[in-house]
């Protein structure tokens, strides 16, 4: 197989479905992703299709168990560029306040109240309905899925991280992160949870009239601590965000959510994220865009 591009793919593309309207969407840390009509296709960074397969066993087991649309995946083995494909799901992504994102994107915090609160109650609902799944049922259907946190393990590459941290930080404020970084990775965690691993704005969307209905990309599902998902939803200049989506979790008979873990669980991400776009050639691509995005979190922190 040829290293994927977006060029080779998008070429790959056309001879393949001639006279279509093929569009570029996104280059992930795992995938390259295209509009196609009206179908999704997404190539797997090395061609290995053992993410997909993981995550079209983990959506046929959710679908019914959770009341939101998700996506129905076909795995395409093709000789040249094996690829995921599926209906794409119309609606619109959302941000949680004015800051980042796109400006096309429903900003959830100026929206009415009564809308506000639907989307808290729906973000919860969900939550809920993955951390009550079995794990031991889901891994009958899907076994691929397991723990791969951060959490009660001190990652090797903290002994080189700092010198990464010295070419987007100060000395002082990379002391700083070190510290608090060292001091969350040696935290041992309890019980885990399912979860879905990658909840946020661009991978779910809203209806036309703003109510959530569709969660889409999957391939991050794993057990982890409770407080991972709701890592995902933290805004750093709207606290209260994530407070009301805690609020309709607890009230559904969730568990006390551990702000201060949630807000751990990010920053060994973001810590995670920088060492891996400075080592991983297949990220080579887009180093530029998650540099901004790894710099910019890294100050939340301080």
């Amino acid at each position: 197989m040829q290293e994927l591009s977006k060029e080779t793919l998008k070429k790959f593309l056309a001879k393949k479905f001639p006279a279509s309207e093929i569009q570029f969407i996104n280059e992930g840390w795992s995938s390259i992703a295209f509009q196609v009509n009206d179908k999704i296709f997404r190539f797997r960074k090395g061609g290995n299709l053992a993410g997909f397969r993981k995550e079209q066993k983990v959506i046929d087991y959710a679908r019914g168990r959770i009341k939101f649309e998700m996506p129905e995946i076909t795995i395409i083995e093709d000789d040249e560029y094996p690829y995921s494909v599926h209906e794409k799901l119309n609606g619109n992504f959302w941000r949680p306040t004015r800051m980042g994102g796109h400006n096309s994107h429903v900003v959830i915090m100026d929206l009415p109240e009564a809308l506000r609160d639907a989307f808290f109650n729906d973000i919860a609902e969900f939550l809920f309905a993955m951390h009550s799944i079995d794990k031991k049922d889901i891994n009958k259907v899907a076994p691929e899925v397991e723990f791969y946190g951060w959490g009660g393990t001190r990652p090797e590459f903290m002994d080189k991280i700092g010198d990464m941290l010295t070419t987007v930080l100060s000395v002082r404020d990379t002391d700083i992160i070190l510290k608090k970084s060292e001091s969350a990775f040696a935290k041992i965690i309890g019980d885990t949870v399912f979860t879905h691993g990658d909840i946020h704005g661009e991978n779910s969307l809203l209806n036309n009239n703003n109510e959530l209905y569709a969660i889409f990309d999957w391939g991050n599902a794993k057990f982890d601590e409770l407080e991972y998902d709701f890592s995902k939803l933290i805004a750093p200049d709207a606290p209260e965000f994530l407070q009301n989506i805690m609020a309709a979790y607890k009230k559904l008979g969730g568990r006390d959510i551990d702000v201060e873990r949630a807000h751990e669980l990010n920053l060994m991400d973001v810590v995670g994220c920088l060492w891996m776009v400075n080592k991983e050639d297949d990220l080579r691509n887009i180093k530029d865009r998650e540099m901004e995005w790894i710099k910019k979190a890294l100050r939340d922190f301080l």
